[in-house]
C-alpha cells in the first residue's frame, strides 16, 4: 500500500506545471497524535500539489514536515505525514467552495530527548473537510482531516494558500 501512495503522489507531481486544472500550496497546520493517555501536537508546514479534474474532483498530494515539535512529559514528539487524496468540491457560485476528501496517508511520529531518537510509522485510511476562498489566480484553504491508525488517531488543521496554473 506504501507504493501505492508514492506512486500516486508521483503522477500528481509529474503533471506538467502549464497544464490547466494543476495546483500548488503552502501552510502551516497543527498536526495532533492522539491515543488514550497521550497528545502531542507539532507544528508543521504543510505542501499539496493537485490537478482538478473538473470542477467538482480533484486528486491531490500532501506532506508535512515539522516546524516545532510538541512535548509530552519533556519528550519532543514530531508529527509528519504524506498522502494522496481524492478532493470532492461541493457546487457553488461564489468564491467560497467547501470540499470534502478521503485518501491514504503515511504517518511518522518521531519521539526524541537528548541524543536519543525513536521513530514509527503506519499508513492509514484518511477523510476530512474543508474550504476555499478563492481570490484572482489564488486561493486561501482551510482543512480539517482525520487519520485513524488504529489505536492512535492523528487530526490536521492546516491553512494553505494554493496557487492555480
Amino acid at each position: 500500500m506504501k507504493n501505492i501512495l508514492y506512486a500516486a503522489l508521483l503522477t500528481v507531481a509529474a503533471l506538467p506545471a502549464s497544464a490547466e486544472g494543476v495546483y500548488a500550496g503552502f501552510g502551516s497546520g497543527n498536526v495532533t497524535a492522539e491515543e488514550p493517555g497521550f497528545s502531542a501536537t507539532s507544528l508543521n508546514a504543510i505542501g499539496l500539489v493537485g490537478y482538478e479534474v473538473n470542477d467538482y474532483i480533484s486528486v491531490e498530494g500532501e506532506a508535512s514536515f515539522v516546524i516545532r515539535d510538541g512535548s509530552f512529559q519533556g519528550i519532543d514528539i514530531g508529527n509528519t505525514h504524506m498522502g494522496a487524496f481524492v478532493k470532492l468540491a461541493a457546487s457553488t457560485s461564489g468564491p467560497f467552495t467547501p470540499h470534502a476528501r478521503i485518501g491514504y496517508v503515511n504517518g511518522k511520529v518521531t519521539a526524541s530527548s537528548g541524543d536519543s531518537s525513536v521513530s514509527v510509522d503506519d499508513n492509514a485510511f484518511a477523510y476530512g473537510i474543508g474550504a476555499e476562498y478563492a481570490f484572482s489566480s489564488s486561493s486561501l484553504r482551510a482543512d480539517y482531516t482525520v487519520a485513524d491508525f488504529g489505536v492512535t488517531e492523528t487530526n490536521v488543521l492546516s491553512i494553505t494558500t494554493v496557487f492555480k496554473f
